[in-house]
């Protein structure tokens, strides 16, 4: 593993520690991983402001990101 390589790891590492995993914990965002072996490849996370919650966003919010990734 380079330097590079092992520093990206690190961020995302922080990142999801710092953020995700709190956020998650606190029920404000939703946080899903793709992971190869024990190493995080990929996330993405999802939120919808409390008042507009129940409107159908989150499932427009995954519709638009599957359609990215197609």
């Amino acid at each position: 593993m380079t330097h590079n390589t092992r520093t990206r790891y690190q961020t995302l590492n922080q990142f999801l520690q710092r953020y995700a995993f709190v956020n998650q914990k606190a029920n404000s965002a939703q946080t899903c991983v793709c992971c190869q072996g024990d190493v995080v490849v990929g996330f993405y996370s999802r939120a919808v402001d409390k008042a507009h919650q129940r409107k159908d966003l989150s499932r427009a919010l995954l519709k638009d990101l599957k359609a990215m990734l197609s």
